[in-house]
């Protein structure tokens, strides 16, 4: 059974696809190296608060979205 992903990761995801985006491409708008976006897509890291807020500039992803309930 694979886990489905929720929140943020999932946001981040869609709208990086949204955007016909590698994420190589998503990591240098983010300034982080892009096995740290593969980590965030998959739920494995959440951002610190300066990264939660530079996705929220770009794609859109509340921060609030990175909390887990």
């Amino acid at each position: 059974m694979t886990k489905r992903m929720r929140g943020g990761p999932a946001l981040l995801r869609a709208a990086r696809l949204e955007r016909a985006q590698s994420r190589a491409t998503a990591a240098y708008l983010l300034d982080v190296h892009p096995s740290m976006v593969l980590q965030l897509e998959g739920g494995a890291k959440r951002p610190g608060l300066q990264l939660a807020l530079r996705i929220a500039d770009i794609y859109g992803v509340p921060p609030a979205a990175w909390v887990r309930a």
